[in-house]
This record gives structure tokens, sequence and C-alpha cells, in this order.
């Protein structure tokens, strides 16, 4: 096996390095909370609720409610 040359292999050292970190940056962002727009009461309404799980697990939960139907109703 032919070893790579040493340009070849610093130039791939970089750009490995540069994805990983990108990565690690992207993934360590936290995602932007948009608030809902209001809703009227005959549109369906969907919340974004964050819901903290065990070990620092954050849960993410989207709840939609039908048009026509009052806020806390079952």
């Amino acid at each position: 096996m032919v070893r790579p040359k040493p340009a070849l292999r610093t130039t791939a050292s970089i750009t490995t390095a540069a994805v990983l970190l990108t990565g690690a940056a992207l993934g360590a962002a936290p995602a932007a909370a948009a608030a809902p727009a209001p809703a009227s009461a005959s549109a369906p309404a969907l919340t974004f609720h964050d819901i903290p799980g065990s070990g620092g697990i954050t849960l993410k939960g989207n709840v939609f409610r039908p048009s026509g139907s009052p806020a806390g109703a079952k």
C-alpha cells in the first residue's frame, strides 16, 4: 500500500477537522423557538412544547387542536 503524500494528508486532516467542528457547532446550537401566531377561534391551532427528560434530554412535542375546539377541552 502506498502512503499518501504529506501535503495530501495535511489537507485531508484539516478538511476532516473543519467538518467535525462545523457539525459540532451546528449540533450544539439551540434551536430557534418561534412564537406561534395568534389563532382565531375557528382556525386550527398548533403549539410546540419542550418536555424536560432525564439526563438532560429535551423531548419536543407538538399539539394540534382542531378548529372550533375550545382551549383546554379534552
